[in-house]
C-alpha cells in the first residue's frame, strides 16, 4: 500500500538498505526522496545510518569474466559457468543486456525501460534491484552485500565489469576489425587477412539469438551482422589481391551466408570463381545471384544477369 502514503517507498528502501548495508537501496531511497520532494530521510537518523558505517576494504583481485554474445550467450567467471538455477528469466535478460555493453555503464532508466516498459519508474526500479541482487549472488556467491566487483553500480548507472584477464567476443571482434583496417591502410595485407580471419572466427552467428526481436538487442544484432558480412567481403577482396581466388571464394561465400542480399559479395564470389577458372561454379553463382535479385524485384529475368555478368 506504499502508493497511498507519500514517501513510504523511499523510507522502505532506506530502512531496508540500512539494515542490509546495501548502497544500491540507499542510493535509490535518496533518489526517490528527491523525486517526491521528501525533505527528511528517517533512515539516516539511526545509529546504523550510512554515514556511520565502516568502509569495506576489498583486496582480493576480482575473477576474470568470459562473455560470448555471438551465436548464443555464454558467461564464465574464472572459467566456470555460474549457476543460474534460482535466477528468473528477466534477470537473465538483464545480464545479457549488460553483457552487450560490458565494461561500459548503462543508465538505470535504459535498463528499466528495456526490461519493464509496462511499469512505472518506481516499480521498474524495484524489479531492477531484485534482479541485480540475484545476479550478483549467482556471479559472486558468498560476496557480502555492497562488495560485488563484477556487477557494479555508479550513481544511476550499472555495468558488468571486465577485470584483468577478461574476454568479451564483441570487444574482440571490434578490435580485430579495427586492426585489419589499420593494416590494410598501411599496406600490410597479410596482417589484415589474419585480423579479418580472427574476427570471422569470433562471429559464430547473430548476437543473442535467444532474445529474439527485443528492441534493446535488434539494433546491435543488425549492426554486427553487417560488419561481419563486410569483414568477410574485405577478406575475399584481399585474397584476390594476393592471387588466392579459392580462398577468396570461401570468404565471399561466408559474406553471403551472413547477408544473402549483399550485392558486392555476390559479385566478389563470381569474380573469385572466374579467377580460379572454375566455370561451373561461376555459372552457378551467377544464377543464384540472379535469383536473389529477381526475388527482390531488381531484375525481370535471371538470364539477363547471366549474360550481363559474363
Amino acid at each position: 500500500h506504499s502508493a497511498q502514503v507519500p514517501g513510504a517507498l523511499a523510507i522502505a528502501w532506506g530502512v531496508l538498505g540500512t539494515l542490509r548495508r546495501d548502497p544500491d537501496l540507499l542510493a535509490d531511497a535518496a533518489a526517490e526522496a528527491d523525486r517526491i520532494g521528501l525533505g527528511c530521510r528517517p533512515w539516516e537518523w539511526s545509529p546504523g545510518g550510512p554515514e556511520r558505517r565502516a568502509a569495506v576494504m576489498v583486496t582480493e583481485r576480482p575473477a576474470p569474466l568470459e562473455l560470448r554474445c555471438f551465436g548464443g550467450f555464454v558467461v564464465r567467471v574464472d572459467g566456470v559457468v555460474p549457476r543460474f538455477d534460482g535466477v528468473r528469466p528477466r534477470a537473465r535478460s538483464l545480464l545479457r543486456m549488460l553483457a552487450l555493453h560490458a565494461g561500459t555503464p548503462v543508465h538505470r532508466e535504459l535498463l528499466v525501460d528495456a526490461m519493464w516498459p509496462q511499469l512505472d519508474s518506481s516499480a521498474g526500479t524495484h524489479n531492477l534491484h531484485v534482479c541485480v541482487s540475484s545476479l550478483r549472488a549467482a556471479l559472486e556467491p558468498g560476496v557480502a552485500r555492497g562488495a560485488s566487483r563484477l556487477l557494479v553500480r555508479d550513481g544511476d548507472r550499472y555495468s558488468l565489469v571486465l577485470p584483468p584477464g577478461s574476454v568479451a567476443d564483441l570487444r574482440e571482434f571490434d578490435h580485430a576489425v579495427r586492426v585489419a583496417e589499420e593494416c590494410r591502410n598501411r599496406g600490410d595485407v597479410e596482417q589484415a587477412v589474419a585480423s579479418l580471419e580472427r574476427a570471422l572466427d569470433l562471429y559464430r552467428g547473430d548476437v543473442l539469438p535467444e532474445d529474439g526481436p527485443s528492441e534493446w538487442v535488434v539494433g546491435v544484432r543488425d549492426r554486427y551482422r553487417v560488419r561481419a558480412a563486410e569483414a568477410a567481403a574485405l577478406l575475399a577482396d584481399l585474397h584476390l589481391v594476393q592471387a588466392r581466388p579459392c580462398d577468396a571464394a570461401v570468404a565471399a561465400q561466408r559474406s553471403i551466408d551472413i547477408e544473402p542480399c549483399r550485392d558486392a559479395s555476390w559479385r566478389l564470389l563470381i569474380k573469385a570463381y572466374d579467377a580460379a577458372q572454375d566455370l561451373a561454379a561461376a555459372e552457378r553463382a551467377r544464377r543464384s545471384y540472379a535469383s536473389v535479385l529477381a526475388s527482390l524485384g531488381v531484375v525481370e529475368s535471371t538470364a539477363d544477369l547471366v549474360r550481363a555478368d559474363r
